[in-house]
């Protein structure tokens, strides 16, 4: 191998090795590129030359792959983008910005409705859940308050401040399958309040009256249809009502009670009318 060769040789690998540097250190490579090697030695002018043969022999300039790997070339090679990004280099997302794993995208948001499920909660049209379909009777609790209530008006014997204890018209329109079922329901009230005078007459002279208990007759489910109804009800007859006057006891009847939802109320006091 020649000098020269040798020397080119040197030069191609300083190149490379420049040009490596300046993909891998960005701003430094000029500086690298700054400090060529300059003490190689000089070759002799005569070892640098052509071979007596080739000035002989001129012809088209061959070309080697050291003699194409000059610095020039190096030069003209695309240059490295210093502001590459390693992989592990990448910034990091916002928290944000990431979807949220608990979140259920395919599902609207759907109200979700109060409980409806007690039984003292109207439905059906108002139809209270005692008087839908046959379930266990209600309690004394609304018979007994109607029982003391219904004792102060017989000693007063004034059954205006009672007259709500009688079914009242809006259930009872409802209840009745008759022409006008508002007609009849005042004409229970009237002979409501018939009954409860006759009810003082009965009792003679007292002073008061001291509630002692309540205690239901008869009482049964009535179906729908069963009494020309259009919605079933309990029926209870011949309830009593016993007090003390503060001498004797005392026993006030109520003919007929039925309920609506756990609420009783009377229908009649005394003997049934039509």
């Amino acid at each position: 191998m020649t000098r020269a060769r040798f020397v080119a040789r040197v030069l191609v690998a300083a190149a490379c090795l420049l040009g490596l540097a300046a993909c891998r250190g960005g701003g430094k490579a000029s500086d690298v590129a700054g400090k060529a090697p300059t003490s190689l030695p000089a070759a002799p002018a005569a070892e640098l030359g052509a071979s007596p043969s080739d000035d002989a022999a001129p012809g088209p300039a061959r070309t080697t792959s050291a003699d194409a790997a000059t610095p020039g070339a190096a030069d003209a090679a695309p240059p490295c983008e210093a502001s590459s990004v390693e992989p592990g280099d990448a910034p990091p997302v916002p928290a944000e910005a990431l979807p949220d794993p608990t979140a259920d995208a395919g599902s609207p948001d759907v109200p979700v409705p109060e409980d409806a499920s007690s039984a003292d909660v109207p439905a059906d049209g108002g139809i209270p859940f005692e008087n839908r379909a046959q379930g266990e009777r209600p309690d004394a609790a609304s018979a007994e308050a109607l029982a003391r209530r219904l004792l102060a008006a017989c000693v007063a014997d004034d059954p205006a401040p009672v007259t709500d204890l009688v079914f009242p018209v809006g259930p009872f329109s409802m209840l009745k399958d008759l022409p006008d079922p508002a007609a009849y329901q005042r004409r229970l009230v009237r002979w409501f309040e018939e009954d409860l005078h006759a009810a003082r007459e009965r009792l003679g002279r007292i002073e008061a009256l001291e509630f002692r208990g309540f205690r239901f007759g008869r009482c049964e489910w009535v179906p729908k249809w069963g009494e020309g109804n259009l919605i079933p009800y309990w029926s209870c007859r011949r309830n009593r009502i016993t007090a003390f006057t503060g001498r004797r006891e005392v026993e006030v009847e109520i003919r007929v009670l039925i309920n609506w939802g756990r609420d009783w109320y009377v229908t009649h006091l005394g003997p049934v009318r039509q």
